[in-house]
């Protein structure tokens, strides 16, 4: 690993162990962020991954889920034909332990069909208000070293509102506005952390973390894409957004990969061939 990579990496390891804030997204859009309760509050552990994951794959722009009979008690109706996705909830299951003849109580895996709000007609007004909210804008001017950067790579870009993703299906990365991030900083960092998901795509780099999907897989690659970032960010004129907003977000997925030692020694290697990779598209480097 270069100097520099490595040196970025070992300040990420620092502000982890020295305890960070949780994770905030840094972005603002019209109806923006991970997958929601009815009640407003974020989803958790895989049911965060599953239904964000609905939600792009289907287009869906409200965070917003509610089973069947949730959505009947509000008033509303799932419109003829919808489907719903998948979500799971555990339920204490007492047992003994065959071994040791004790008994014990294991987390037992229940599936909960639910659907988003944009499948259901007949909510009120106020509801859908509350989860509509006006999105805010930020007076940030583009940076040229950053823009050039991005513009040599010729990765296909839609700009519109939602979660900023890379979708494999399609090989696109879809990016709100540079005005609904809070700093400009923001806005490339978080460029690049999509465009190191674009390197992973078979015709480039063929990264399994990518192609083979697995929750630890998911982990792995959002751990490489979040240090490409970190490591690119010099290159484009931003300082790294370790202590505010990337350590956060990278401890998460530390803590899922607990049960490998090495994974955040692969996931620097990973991104340093990402980082790389990005680097010599470049015309002039």
């Amino acid at each position: 690993m270069s100097k520099l990579y490595q040196q970025i990496a070992d300040k990420i390891v620092i502000a982890m162990e020295n305890g960070v804030r949780p994770w905030e997204e840094c972005y603002s859009v019209t109806r923006s962020g991970f997958a929601k309760r009815v009640t407003g509050d974020d989803y958790r552990g895989i049911n965060r991954l599953l239904l964000t994951f609905a939600m792009i794959e289907k287009d869906y722009q409200c965070p917003v889920w509610m089973t069947f009979n949730q959505a009947k008690k509000l008033g509303g109706g799932v419109r003829k034909g919808e489907k719903a996705s998948l979500s799971l909830f555990f339920k204490p299951l007492e047992t003994t332990d065959e071994e040791t003849g004790e008994d014990k109580t294991i987390p037992m895996a229940r599936t909960n069909m639910v659907f988003n709000v944009e499948q259901i007609d007949g909510l009120p007004e106020d509801f859908m208000d509350k989860h509509n909210a006006t999105p805010k804008h930020y007076d940030n001017n583009p940076l040229a070293r950053a823009e050039a950067f991005i513009k040599a790579t010729k990765a296909t870009v839609i700009h519109k509102d939602g979660t900023p993703c890379y979708k494999p299906s399609t090989d696109e990365i879809f990016m709100p506005a540079i005005n609904q991030f809070k700093t400009a900083e923001q806005y490339y960092a978080t460029y690049l952390h999509e465009l190191a998901h674009w390197t992973a795509h078979r015709d480039r780099l063929n990264r399994p973390t990518l192609s083979e999907f697995s929750r630890v897989n998911y982990s792995k690659e959002e751990l490489c894409a979040e240090l490409t970032a970190a490591f690119l960010c010099p290159s484009i004129g931003v300082k790294p957004l370790i202590d505010e907003e990337h350590a956060p977000y990278l401890a998460g997925y530390i803590k899922l990969l607990r049960d490998e030692p090495g994974a955040f020694i692969t996931a620097c290697s990973q991104a340093e061939k990402a980082a790389d990779y990005l680097r010599g598209l470049q015309a002039d480097e």
